[in-house]
């Protein structure tokens, strides 16, 4: 014989599986999600290290896991940064070094694919090509040492906005990440180069005195 129960939560009839079920088979996923959610608040440090503990050990089950939540939801991580720029503008300054290091793993891990970027974007790489050749331009031009004496492989740092500046070693100039515009990076770069300047000179100068 079946009965039936007031479901305590929309106060409708429903049919029971137990004796002990209070809610509908509607009520039961909501009730669940509360109860959950309340748990979830009054543990909030024992579920992170829960999780934390999870992830370290199941890697390669969470990655997959994510990938195929992403797609499944293509559009929800470019809602996401809309919805919050400041929030992504914070956590980019917060992990500037992080974000770094990733990029050139990555750079390091798909050498083909930079390769590939340019050959399918010639007239974008035009376009930022003339940006920033505009944006330096701006600069001036002040040399202090000789462009004669260097060939191939050689690229121009400037010292700062007013334009003073020398050519040094194109390997050297990108080891350093520096940013002219916003000082970032410059006092390392600019050190560097003064370094390899004085070291250039010191080696002429032997070479006439000998």
């Amino acid at each position: 014989m079946t009965y039936k129960k007031i479901c305590v939560m929309c106060k409708k009839e429903f049919i029971p599986n137990s004796n002990v079920q209070k809610y509908c088979e509607e009520c039961r996923k909501i009730a669940l999600s509360k109860r959950y959610r309340k748990y979830y608040l009054t543990h909030l440090d024992l579920v992170k290290q829960r999780v934390k503990k999870y992830k370290l050990t199941h890697l390669e089950h969470v990655k997959q896991q994510v990938k195929k939540w992403r797609l499944a939801h293509p559009k929800y991580q470019k809602q996401w940064k809309l919805a919050h720029p400041k929030y992504q503008k914070q956590w980019g300054l917060k992990h500037s070094e992080h974000i770094k290091q990733q990029k050139k793993e990555w750079r390091l891990a798909h050498p083909e694919h930079q390769k590939q970027w340019r050959l399918d974007n010639q007239e974008k790489r035009k376009k930022i090509s003339k940006k920033s050749s505009s944006k330096r331009r701006n600069f001036g031009y002040i040399l202090l040492n000789s462009y004669k004496s260097y060939k191939e492989g050689y690229v121009f740092h400037h010292f700062n906005k007013i334009g003073y500046g020398i050519y040094m070693l194109e390997k050297d100039h990108k080891s350093i990440y520096h940013n002219t515009f916003t000082g970032q990076g410059m006092d390392k770069i600019n050190t560097l180069a003064v370094q390899w300047y004085i070291t250039q000179v010191m080696k002429e100068t032997h070479k006439y005195l000998i």
